[in-house]
């Protein structure tokens, strides 16, 4: 009789979870809906697809911001070579800010170039340059008014 009823038992165990709902939210996630209402499901279930939707769009739209970015590169990159194959001097920078990140860019044959650094403006900074220098006038002019 005891063996009958550990037969009953692993039964229902079995049967109860075959009635789990579980819905596979991707890589290892898993959401157990099963105390759920029909209408709860559903509505999660919706939000779950949605929210693939969307992460698979952005994916996309990334996806086309680093092959829009590649394609500039390797113009950039092709100008630079036409140019050290005819003797010319060039310094190319370019500053890119998309939803995948920042991208700044020296390229050249030039000692700028081979410096890698990217001017303020160039980087979207403010030139602080004319304001150091009318700072460093005025305060030059002040120091004369005092010495004398």
């Amino acid at each position: 009789m005891s063996s009958s009823n550990g037969a009953d038992e692993k039964n229902q165990l079995v049967a109860a979870e075959e009635t789990r709902e579980i819905l596979d939210l991707g890589s290892s996630n898993q959401l157990d809906l099963t105390n759920l209402s029909k209408e709860g499901r559903d509505l999660i279930t919706q939000k779950a697809l949605e929210a693939k939707i969307a992460i698979s769009n952005k994916a996309q739209e990334a996806q086309i911001e680093i092959q829009g970015t590649k394609v500039q590169l390797d113009n950039f990159n092709e100008t630079v070579r036409d140019a050290s194959k005819d003797g010319t001097s060039i310094t190319v920078t370019h500053t890119q800010t998309t939803s995948v990140g920042r991208t700044e860019v020296v390229m050249g044959n030039t000692e700028k170039a081979a410096s890698g650094k990217i001017s303020r403006r160039a980087a979207g900074l403010e030139d602080n340059t004319m304001k150091i220098l009318v700072a460093v006038v005025v305060g030059a002019v002040l120091l004369a008014l005092f010495l004398k």
